[in-house]
C-alpha cells in the first residue's frame, strides 16, 4: 500500500507540475502582441502544445538561414538577436522577458531571419507550427488578423533596422504577408 501512495503522489507533483507550465505558457503567449488575435481557449490549446525549453549563456536558440517552425517567449534571461549580411554580424536587439521571436518563420515556414544567442540563463516557451497550423484551419479568419498584426510588427522592424530605406522598402518587407501564412 505504502509503495501506491508513493506513486499517487508523484503523480499529483507531476500533474501540478504540468498545469503549473500550462499556466505559465498561457500568460506567455497570451502577452505576445501577435497574438492579440486569437481567444483564451485557443491560446490555452497553443499553451497545452508548447513546452519549455532552458538554455545556457552562450548558447544559440537559432541560427540565421535555418528552417524554423517554432515560436520563442522569453520567461526569462537575456537574448541577443543578431544579422549577418554579407560577411558583417550587427546587433539588432536585445530581448529579456515577456519579448518573443520566430513568429515569421512560425507562421510562413520562411527560413530564420537572424540568430538568436543566449547571453545568460534562458527559459522559453516553445510553440512548434502543428500546434499553430490547426488554429489557422480551424478559424479562416485567423490568417488575416494574424498577417495585420505582423505586417504592423514588420513594419516597426523595418524603421527600427533601416530609417534611410524609406517607405517603399518598409512596404517591401509587408507586401503578401498573408499570401505567405501557411
Amino acid at each position: 500500500q505504502r509503495e501506491v501512495a508513493l506513486r499517487h503522489v508523484a503523480e499529483t507533483r507531476k500533474e501540478e507540475r504540468l498545469e503549473k507550465i500550462r499556466a505559465e505558457s498561457f500568460e506567455a503567449l497570451r502577452s505576445v502582441e501577435t497574438f492579440r488575435p486569437l481567444s483564451d481557449d485557443q491560446v490555452r490549446d497553443l499553451a497545452r502544445h508548447a513546452r519549455l525549453e532552458r538554455y545556457t549563456a552562450g548558447e544559440t536558440l537559432v541560427r540565421q538561414g535555418e528552417e524554423g517552425g517554432s515560436l520563442f517567449v522569453l520567461l526569462d534571461g537575456e537574448v541577443r538577436v543578431r544579422r549577418a549580411d554579407g560577411g558583417t554580424a550587427r546587433e539588432l536587439a536585445r530581448l529579456g522577458p515577456g519579448s518573443f521571436f520566430g513568429e515569421m518563420s512560425l507562421l510562413t515556414g520562411e527560413p530564420r531571419s537572424a540568430s538568436v544567442l543566449a547571453l545568460d540563463e534562458v527559459e522559453v516557451v516553445v510553440v512548434e507550427k502543428a500546434a499553430f497550423s490547426t488554429l489557422l484551419r480551424d478559424d479562416n479568419h485567423l490568417a488575416r488578423a494574424l498577417s495585420e498584426a505582423l505586417e504592423s510588427r514588420s513594419r516597426e522592424q523595418a524603421v527600427t533596422a533601416a530609417p534611410a530605406a524609406g517607405t517603399g522598402a518598409q512596404q517591401a518587407v509587408t507586401d503578401g504577408l498573408l499570401d505567405r501564412i501557411q
